[in-house]
């Protein structure tokens, strides 16, 4: 009776959420629609990208046709590209990268392969970049490239401006949009660059909500798991959906990320990273039961996380096995620190698909507890490199073999070689994919069943700080009359961690 009580008790619980957090975003569609009748475009698409980043958080659907609407409204009231483009005698590609990372994400393997490619290359970042990639700043130090930086703290409609300014300016033959699920301002851009150009999106966040369905004429994904979602549930067309290589890893062999928390020449170390609410979640705390389970049971062994995000489950493990567990920020020399681990533990319940990658190319064991069907295609024949567990049991049975048995985890390291893209491949897929708008690999399209997927993102959802991230901020001022205490909250939070 009791368990009957709880679970109907949860039930409720997310059912309240559920309820909350349509009722904001109806709350938000309405102010946009308004606001566009009114021609208040700064209002309308403060409401629209505060609505898509509560809808990304959420994670019950992956497009929405009403906000997207509204963005093709915009479009073409606010961006004219009715001029006549130039014509090239060579491939011309811009590259908007609104993340403004350095060694992060797909942008500096696509930038250094697009270069090596010959091709002249304009790169549009967020000003806030300026001076913080020195690596990419060394792939573009070359005659080929020019970089553009646009100040993505003014309001939406001058951010609109500056970008298609660039466009106007640079007229691309290929233009590539990698940004963020909420970024109204490159969306309303591309948007308008239907026939202009050919433009294409990297599907980063595959696996959740995101604007932009009409930004691009193709759609790129290696998984059968994004393409899956692409066709099925965002509902692009066929002959917009392409299947990448999947991502070329830029190494920097010199990296110097400072010094390393101990001395590995004394302790043996297990290595993982990435962003912490990866690992938060998911049956039994399992990720962190892991990570017990391998400093408890092989004393000579340290683990090592690098990343940002919440660490209280970290910090407890740190206090019950002090100078055993290490905690850094991300590093620029990650990929000597994976090279130098015994073992690269994935995130869970939420892998980490690059990390995951560079372990493999440095020849180390990716060892990944299944989630459904999430981390598949993530490496080249996947199943036999046997780097997936379907429990944790499993996998902790082959964690124990691998750290105490030198000849068995050569063996299984043996079986990663050619499971990631090299650059040469790479560099061979950009130029098919810009100068014949096709790739070599093949398509696959199923059905995917993503719902215990979306209901772990609907335990972890909290829409006071949804609402505080994606509502109250500077280029949404607008909202305040209608979010005053959102607006007023985050201020007061401001002000007690400043003091």
């Amino acid at each position: 009776m009791l368990v009957e009580m709880h679970e109907r008790e949860t039930i409720s619980d997310v059912e309240a959420k559920l309820a909350k957090a349509s009722k904001l975003e109806a709350k938000l569609k309405g102010i946009a629609a308004k606001a566009l009748l009114k021609g208040d475009y700064n209002k309308a698409l403060a409401a629209i990208a505060a609505c898509g980043g509560i809808l990304y958080d959420l994670n019950q659907k992956y497009t929405d046709a009403e906000l997207e609407d509204y963005l093709l409204v915009v479009s073409a009231e606010l961006v004219d590209f009715s001029e006549p483009w130039k014509e090239h005698e060579a491939p011309v590609v811009l590259y908007y990268d609104r993340f403004g990372l350095d060694l992060r994400g797909l942008a500096i393997a696509n930038l250094d392969s697009i270069l090596a490619n010959g091709y002249r290359l304009h790169y549009v970042t967020s000003e806030h970049a300026r001076g913080k990639q020195p690596h990419i700043g060394k792939v573009l130090d070359n005659p080929l490239a020019v970089i553009h930086y646009i100040d993505f703290t003014c309001s939406y409609m001058d951010c609109i401006d500056d970008l298609a300014s660039v466009f106007r300016e640079v007229q691309p033959t290929f233009a590539y949009i990698y940004t963020m699920p909420d970024d109204v301002v490159g969306i309303s851009v591309f948007n308008a660059l239907a026939g202009k150009c050919t433009r294409a999106l990297p599907d980063l966040t595959d696996h959740a909500f995101w604007l932009g369905v009409n930004s691009f004429d193709f759609c790129l994904n290696n998984r059968d798991m994004g393409q899956g979602i692409e066709r099925f549930e965002r509902r692009i067309p066929r002959e917009k959906l392409l299947r990448s290589a999947g991502p070329s890893l830029y190494v920097i062999e010199d990296a110097d990320g400072g010094a390393w928390p101990f001395d590995p020449a004394e302790h043996p170390y297990v290595f993982s990273g990435g962003s912490l609410y990866k690992t938060l979640g998911g049956p039994g705390n399992a990720y962190y039961r892991i990570v017990d389970h391998i400093v408890s049971e092989h004393e000579d062994i340290v683990f090592w996380y690098a990343g940002e995000g919440d660490a209280s489950e970290i910090e407890k493990l740190q206090a019950r096995y002090p100078g055993r567990i290490f905690h850094t920020e991300e590093r620029s020399d990650f990929y000597q620190i994976i090279e130098g681990c015994i073992l690269y533990l994935n995130t869970y319940p939420m892998f980490g698909g690059m990390m995951m990658r560079y372990a493999a190319r440095a020849g180390k064991i990716p060892v990944t507890l299944r989630h459904d069907s999430d981390a598949d295609g993530i490496l080249r024949d996947q199943a036999a490199a046997q780097v997936e567990y379907d429990t944790v049991d499993e996998l902790l049975d082959d964690i124990d073999l691998l750290l105490t048995d030198p000849e068995y985890r050569n063996e299984r390291e043996a079986k990663l070689e050619g499971c990631v893209v090299m650059p040469e491949e790479y560099a061979r897929y950009v130029k098919m994919l810009i100068e014949e708008h096709r790739t070599e690999y093949p398509c696959h399209f199923e059905p995917q069943d993503t719902t215990s997927f979306r209901s772990e993102f609907l335990e972890r959802f909290d829409i006071r700080a949804a609402k505080a991230n994606y509502i109250a901020r500077r280029q949404n001022f607008s909202l305040l009359p209608v979010f005053p205490s959102v607006f007023a909250g985050k201020a007061f939070k401001k002000v007690i961690r400043s003091n």
